[in-house]
C-alpha cells in the first residue's frame, strides 16, 4: 500500500471517529505542542492579523475533505493544532448552534448545519482537489462570515505528519488570514 493511501485511510478513520488513537491528542501533549511556538513568532503573527481581529474574534474552523465538511474541537490531531493557533492569535473558536463534536474531536456536517454558526470569520482547511466543490463551499462559507473567509490549502499527508504542529502552523495561519483580509 502506498504511503499516501495509508495516510488518507488513517485520516478518514480519524474523521469518522474510529478507534484509531491518532485522532485525539492528550491535553498534556497539546500543551507541550503549544509551548513549542517561539514567543516572537506569536507576536509577529498577532501583529499581522490585527485588522482581521477588528472585524470580530469568533472563528469557525471548517475542513473540506473530498466533498465532506468537518468541524473540530481541540482534541483532534488535525483541527486541534489549528484551533490552538487561532486562539493564540486572539480568536475565539465557535461551533454551529446545536453541534457537539464530542470525544471523537471531529464531526461531519452539511452546509445547512453550518449556517447555524455565529462566526465573524471562517478558517477553511481545504483538502479537496475538486475546484467545483471548493467554489461551492467557499460561497456558502463566505455567507456565514460576511465574506471573511481565510483558506489554507494543504494535503492529508502534511496534516497527518509530524510537521503539523503549532510552530509549523502559526505563520501559515497568519498568512492565510492576512492574505484574505
Amino acid at each position: 500500500m502506498k504511503t499516501a493511501t495509508a495516510a488518507v485511510m488513517i485520516h478518514l478513520a480519524v474523521l469518522m471517529g474510529s478507534t484509531v488513537n491518532l485522532g485525539v491528542v492528550s491535553p498534556a501533549a497539546a500543551q507541550m505542542n503549544a509551548g513549542a511556538v517561539p514567543p516572537e513568532a506569536i507576536t509577529a503573527a498577532r501583529t499581522s492579523v490585527t485588522d482581521a481581529l477588528e472585524a470580530g474574534r469568533r472563528v469557525l474552523l471548517v475542513e473540506l475533505h473530498g466533498t465532506t465538511l468537518y468541524v473540530f474541537n481541540a482534541s483532534n490531531n488535525v483541527g486541534g493544532p489549528v484551533l490552538r493557533v487561532l486562539e493564540e492569535l486572539g480568536f475565539t473558536p465557535v461551533l454551529p448552534e446545536g453541534i457537539d463534536v464530542g470525544a471523537s474531536g471531529v464531526t461531519s456536517l452539511s452546509i445547512d448545519q453550518l449556517q447555524g454558526a455565529s462566526a465573524d470569520h471562517v478558517f477553511f482547511l481545504n483538502f479537496s482537489t475538486s475546484m467545483e466543490t471548493v467554489r461551492e463551499v467557499e460561497g456558502a462559507l463566505r455567507r456565514i462570515s460576511s465574506g471573511r473567509l481565510h483558506r489554507l490549502d494543504t494535503t492529508t499527508s502534511v496534516a497527518l505528519s509530524d510537521d503539523w504542529t503549532e510552530s509549523y502552523l502559526v505563520p501559515r495561519v497568519a498568512n492565510a488570514i492576512q492574505a484574505d483580509g
